[in-house]
């Protein structure tokens, strides 16, 4: 087994279903704009490719794949969040077949796609900020100050790449903390994935929706389309895809197990 910094692209990609939920991360890793890893038997013809996104920790495989391959990769696959993510296209994915019995969570996630936006967007988008806090772009002046400072350097490898690859817009108050920020990016393929966190202090205001709303405008006056993805038990999150537009909606059943180490930026291949 060969773990590959720099791959046949093509090849890669066309191991890796169609229908893989959250399968624009995999791309993004695969084309160098995402930090990640990848194994596989063979970099000019490969029969099965593994990719790993090592921010979250989705694992993302395809191929002539074995249980034993899917364990040695586990053993030696690291992630910034500690965690080994594998969501399952349907009741029949071979990859539940391949992983072992001891994943510490089972659940369910959503992926949301076809954005419309709602008749009246333009004026929801306008609307007036909350007072005592001010919207700014999240650039690489404000990352730091966010709450996934962190996760968005590892996956982005610097605040100049997460500028020139990202879309965010933040609510910050009289201080200049981060109060709520929402996010979209790496652009890849013409796709922008979507994030949100507001502080506990300030959640049920809205303001998750404010700043989603803008972020979404933003990345789609770019030309990109936009794409959601929550854990099925996030309620807030859910409810903020919805009033955004999202029109289509699909489930999928996932599992996630611990990592032997967690990964730094350093660790990260792209």
């Amino acid at each position: 087994m060969i773990e590959i910094p720099d791959i046949a692209r093509q090849e890669i990609e066309a191991l890796l279903p169609e229908d893989l939920p959250t399968r624009p991360r995999a791309l993004a890793v695969v084309e160098g704009v995402l930090a990640g890893m990848l194994w596989t038997d063979d970099a000019e013809r490969p029969s099965w490719a593994v990719v790993i996104e090592t921010a979250d920790g989705t694992v993302f495989g395809g191929g002539d794949l074995t249980p034993r391959t899917i364990s040695r990769v586990m053993a030696e696959a690291m992630t910034a969040s500690g965690d080994l993510i594998f969501g399952f296209t349907g009741p029949n994915d071979p990859m539940r077949r391949l992983l072992p019995s001891d994943a510490y969570y089972r659940g369910s996630a959503i992926d949301f796609t076809d954005r419309v936006p709602p008749s009246a967007e333009a004026d929801l988008a306008g609307a007036i900020t909350p007072a005592g806090l001010t919207l700014v772009d999240l650039d690489a002046s404000i990352l730091p100050r966010t709450e996934w400072a962190e996760d968005t350097l590892h996956a982005f490898g610097s605040p100049e790449a997460w500028t020139e690859r990202g879309i965010g817009r933040c609510l910050v108050d009289g201080d200049g903390a981060v109060v709520a920020q929402g996010m979209a990016g790496p652009r890849v393929r013409g796709l922008m994935e979507m994030g949100v966190w507001t502080h506990p202090a300030y959640r049920n205001r809205g303001l998750g929706t404010i700043v989603s709303r803008r972020a979404a405008v933003a990345a789609e006056a770019t030309g990109a389309t936009v794409w959601w993805n929550t854990n099925a038990d996030n309620a807030g999150s859910i409810a903020i895809a919805r009033r955004l537009g999202f029109t289509r909606e699909r489930r999928y059943d996932l599992v996630a197990y611990r990592t032997r180490g967690r990964a730094t930026e350093r660790d990260a291949v792209s």
